[in-house]
C-alpha cells in the first residue's frame, strides 16, 4: 500500500462542518439521538445527557462570560464580536450550553467544574482556546464539540476526571483538536486522565498533538475512540497509553503516529480489559503495534507502517487475539494526512 494512498489511512466517514451557528450544524454522523455514528460498539454505553436550559444570553466580554457560566440552566452565545480576549473561565453551573463562534478565542484556561462545584450537563460547542490548559476538573455529562484548544507551556489538558477523586461519567469530545506546544519538561499531555473510576468516555474525530506526551487514559470503563488521529506529526514521545484496568475499550478507524504504545496495568491490574480494535493504523520502528502485554481482547485488520520487518508479514499484537494485522513499509519520516481530523479551522 502506498504511503500516499488514501487506503493507507483511516479518515472520518464525513468531514466535519466548519460553521457551528447553530451548534447542531457541527454534528457529524449519528442517527436518532446519537451525536456521532460510533459503529458496532460491543458493549453498552451512554452519551452525555444534554443541558436543560431555561434562559439564554449573549456575552461579548470576559467578565460577562465568567458570570454567565456560573448560572444554572443558561444557554450562552459567544459571538464573533467577542474576538480574542484574555482570561480564565471556570464553568460551575449545571445545565450550561455554550455556543462559541469559531472566530472567537479565549487566551487563557478553561475549566469544567472545580473542587467545590461538580458541574453537570455542560456542552461546549465551537471556538478556540490559546494558552490553556483545558481542564475537565470535576464534572458529569460533558460534551465538547468542534473545539480547537492550544495549551502553551508546562500544563496538561484534561487532567480529569474529578477534582474530588470520584471520576467523571458520560464525557464526549467530537470533531475536536487539542494541542500542547512549548512543553516545558517534555512531560505534558494533550490528554491526561487521572486514575479514578471514570465511565463512558467517547472520542470521535479527535486530533491530539503534543511536543511532550500525547495521551494517558487511566481507570476508564467504556472508553470509545473512533475516526481519530493521535500524534500525527510524530512529535510526541508516545502514541497511546492506558493504565489501571481500562475496561471495555473500543477503537476503530484510528491512526496512531510514531511513539510507544503502552498498556501497563500497574500494581497487578491490566492496561486494557476486553479491548476491541478494528482497522487501527500505527507508525513504528518495530514489528509490533504494542510493546506491553497486559491486556485482553481482539485486534483485527490493523496496518503497522514500520521501518522494520518485512512488508506483508503479520504484525505483533501483544496479548490480544486477532487476524489480518500486517506490516506496511514506511520510510521513517513521512506523516499521515491529519487535515480532515479534529476541528476544521
Amino acid at each position: 500500500i502506498s504511503l500516499t494512498s488514501s487506503a493507507a489511512f483511516a479518515v472520518p466517514s464525513e468531514p466535519p462542518e466548519v460553521d457551528c451557528d447553530p451548534p447542531d450544524s457541527c454534528i457529524t454522523g449519528g442517527s436518532g439521538d446519537e451525536p456521532y455514528a460510533l459503529g458496532a460498539v460491543p458493549f453498552n454505553y451512554s452519551w452525555p445527557a444534554e443541558p436543560n436550559t431555561t434562559r439564554s444570553e449573549t456575552v461579548t466580554t470576559m467578565a460577562a462570560l465568567r458570570s454567565a457560566v456560573a448560572r444554572d440552566g443558561n444557554r450562552i452565545t459567544i459571538p464573533a464580536s467577542f474576538g480574542t480576549q484574555s482570561g480564565s473561565i471556570t464553568v460551575t453551573g449545571n445545565d450550561v450550553d455554550i455556543i462559541m463562534s469559531n472566530s472567537a478565542t479565549i487566551n487563557g484556561s478553561i475549566q469544567i467544574g472545580n473542587f467545590a462545584n461538580r458541574a453537570t450537563r455542560v456542552r461546549w460547542t465551537g471556538g478556540n482556546m490559546n494558552g490553556g490548559p483545558f481542564q475537565l476538573d470535576n464534572a458529569d455529562d460533558f460534551m465538547l464539540n468542534d473545539f480547537h484548544g492550544i495549551t502553551n507551556g508546562s500544563e496538561n489538558n484534561w487532567t480529569g476526571g474529578g477534582g474530588t477523586g470520584v471520576g467523571a461519567r458520560r464525557v464526549a469530545a467530537i470533531n475536536t483538536t487539542l494541542e500542547v506546544v512549548n512543553s516545558g519538561s517534555g512531560n505534558e499531555w494533550a490528554i491526561f486522565v487521572a486514575p479514578a473510576p471514570n465511565q463512558d468516555w467517547i472520542f470521535a474525530n479527535v486530533k491530539l498533538i503534543s511536543d511532550g506526551q500525547n495521551n494517558r487514559f487511566q481507570g476508564v470503563s467504556n472508553l470509545i475512540i473512533v475516526d481519530s488521529i493521535f500524534n500525527p506529526d510524530h512529535g510526541s514521545s508516545n502514541s497511546f497509553r492506558t493504565h489501571i484496568d481500562c475496561t471495555n475499550v473500543y477503537v476503530r478507524d484510528t491512526i496512531l503516529g510514531l511513539g510507544g504504545w503502552l498498556a501497563n496495568g500497574m500494581s497487578g491490574n491490566y492496561g486494557i480489559v476486553n479491548g476491541t480494535f478494528e482497522r487501527v493504523t500505527k507508525y513504528s520502528t518495530i514489528t509490533a503495534f504494542i510493546t506491553d502485554f497486559e491486556q485482553t481482547g481482539t485486534f483485527n485488520d490493523g496496518q503497522l507502517l514500520s521501518t522494520a520487518g518485512t512488508p506483508g508479514q503479520p504484525a505483533g499484537i501483544g496479548g490480544f487475539s486477532g487476524s489480518n494485522n500486517r506490516i506496511v513499509g514506511w520510510d521513517g519520516s513521512s506523516r499521515p494526512d491529519g487535515s480532515r481530523y479534529g476541528a476544521n479551522r
